[in-house]
Order: structure tokens, then sequence, then C-alpha cells
């Protein structure tokens, strides 16, 4: 067998070549036993199923993860599966690794879709390929996933979901999976978050993770005011007092909310501003950092969820010539 980091060259005729994925999914727990994989897309599925994970670690793929690694996986209360048969009989170690990338997108995806539905700290974490060639010839691959998520006190939160909310989370899923630019699906592709077609919608979701990510709260408000400012953005000229303005027309009807959710805003930039410029935090804006962060990450939240449940304003906040979008956030304030 060839080793992980070279080339993987094996000839063989006759039988296909079959790849097993595995990840971790730590804090995200389902009520009950999945008698099947929860299937996200046809390259990857959700589990809970313990029997299932069994039966899936080869022994050469245990002795790969060692006894810890192996552990950590059957701890975790759920992970990330995909069973996937290729034509091919001669992998290279580059198809592997595109294979496993393009299955630790779909989860990063999922977990996206999961905040959408409430705050958690659920990531993906250590994944695993067993690969079995079509030859008989296999090969193990290990990835450690550095995208560790916080909820937004900077804190582990699990979650548990029943099968319905699984659902209201897959609707998420299917979603932002076609929002998301083919490009950013492809391991192979450099990316360019701020490409000249990249719309409102997309640049908030390539953010959000950023700010999920984020343990350190100051850096986490930063963040947000990122994705706010990709949704809500109609000029560079007082910026803080516009996004403030639409974030509180767009997410709220009653006046006295719409004041709370505007003074809400004030303060986020202004801690923002002490931030990124060089300042510091006052010791009072410290004290306040963990409710205001919880409070934006719903504000945050709610905002997107809105826009993405509603094909109107899906269509408009994706199209790649935002004029539609700020006229219409124009439009609200000014009515």
């Amino acid at each position: 067998m060839a080793d992980a980091g070279s080339g993987i060259a094996v000839a063989g005729a006759g039988k296909e070549s079959t790849i097993f994925f595995l990840a971790a999914a730590p804090h995200l727990h389902v009520a009950e036993v999945l008698d099947r994989p929860f299937e996200l897309t046809k390259y990857v599925s959700l589990s809970n199923d313990k029997a299932l994970l069994r039966n899936t670690i080869t022994a050469p793929l245990a002795e790969a993860m060692g006894a810890l690694e192996l552990k950590s996986l059957f701890e975790a209360p759920s992970f990330y599966y995909a069973h996937l048969g290729l034509a091919e009989t001669t992998l290279s170690a580059d198809d592997c690794y595109r294979v496993q990338m393009k299955c630790i997108i779909y989860a990063e995806m999922f977990c996206t879709a999961l905040w959408l539905l409430r705050d958690n700290s659920a990531s993906v974490l250590t994944s695993f390929l067993d690969v079995a060639m079509g030859s008989g010839r296999t090969a193990q691959f290990y990835m450690q996933w550095t995208g560790t998520y916080w909820n937004a006190r900077g804190e582990d939160q699990a979650v548990t979901l029943t099968h319905a909310e699984l659902e209201d989370v897959h609707r998420f899923f299917v979603i932002i999976d076609a929002l998301t630019p083919q490009s950013d699906k492809d391991p192979r592709t450099e990316k360019a978050a701020l490409g000249g077609t990249t719309s409102r919608i997309q640049t908030a979701l390539y953010f959000l993770p950023a700010a999920r990510q984020a343990r350190d709260l100051a850096m986490k408000l930063a963040y947000y005011c990122i994705c706010f400012e990709a949704l809500f953005s109609v000029g560079n000229v007082e910026m803080t007092h516009r996004i403030a303005e639409a974030t509180a027309v767009f997410s709220e009807s009653h006046l006295e909310r719409r004041r709370a959710v505007y003074e809400l805003m004030v303060e986020l930039y202004g801690m923002r501003s002490a931030v990124v410029h060089g300042g510091t935090l006052a010791r009072k804006q410290l004290k306040r950092l963990p409710e205001v962060a919880e409070q934006v990450d719903a504000l945050l939240r709610s905002a997107l969820a809105k826009i993405l449940k509603d094909e109107g304003l899906r269509t408009m906040f994706n199209a790649h010539d935002s004029n539609k979008a700020k006229a219409f956030i124009l439009d609200s304030v000014l009515a």
C-alpha cells in the first residue's frame, strides 16, 4: 500500500472502488436512534447508530486511527457517514483527498443549517477515509479539521434534535447547498470570497463560520458586523447608522422593538470599532460582551432565516447585481 502522502496508483480491473468516510459530530445529539442514516446529500449522511459505526470500521482503519481516536469517535453522540462507490480502480491520494474534503464541506454546510435552527457548538472535527481499491488493495486517510465552533458566548453548547427538527435543518441545508457556488464545493478551486459574482447572501454565509469559530467575543462581534454589512449595506457613508437602521427595519415591525435593535447595533459597532481600529474596550463594554454577542447572534440568525425561507427575498439577496436589494433596503427605511 502506498503512503497517504504519495500517489496511490493501483492497477486493477472489474471491481469498483469503495470509499467510507467517517467524521465525529461532537455536541450534536438526536433524540432517538436513527434506524438508517439521515441523508444530507447523495454524498454524506448523519447517523447516531453505533452498530453502523462498528460495522463500518475495518481492522486496517481501526489500526490507522489508534485507540484514542477510535474512542473519541464512538463517544461522539453522532457522526457523519458516507459510503461511495467509484468506477475507477486506480485512485491517487489526491483523488481521495478531494473526496474527503467534499464530504467535510457538506458536513460544514449542515453545521450552518443547524445554527439557523438554534445556537450550538456542534462541529466537524477529525475525519477518516477508508478506501478499498478494485484490486483489493486498501488505504486509509486522516484529516484533522480545525473549524471548531462555539456558541454565541464562546462556550460549548450541545444541541438535541428530534427527527422533525432534523427535517427542518435539512430544509435549510438544501437552500444553502443551492446558494453555495460550485467552486466553494470543489477542493481544487482557489477561494475568493469577494469575487465579482458573489451575492449578498453568499458573502454573509461565507463569513458566518468565521464568527462562529471565534472564541474571542470581541473578534466574534467583528465578524458579525461583516455579515450584517454584506446583507444590509447601501453605501460607505454613516455606516453604523445605516446598517443599524436597515437591520432594525428589516428585523422588526414594532417601533419599540426596532429602537431596541437599532441601539443594539450601535453598541455592536462601538465595540467593533474599538477592536479593529487599535483601541481597547472599556470595562463596561467588556462586561456587556457576552450578552451583546448572544443578542447579535440571535438577530443575525433571525435575519438570515427570514431571507432564506422567503423565495422572493432569497432571490433578491442572492442576485449578483445587488441594486434590487439596495433599493429594497432603502425603500424599507424611507417608508
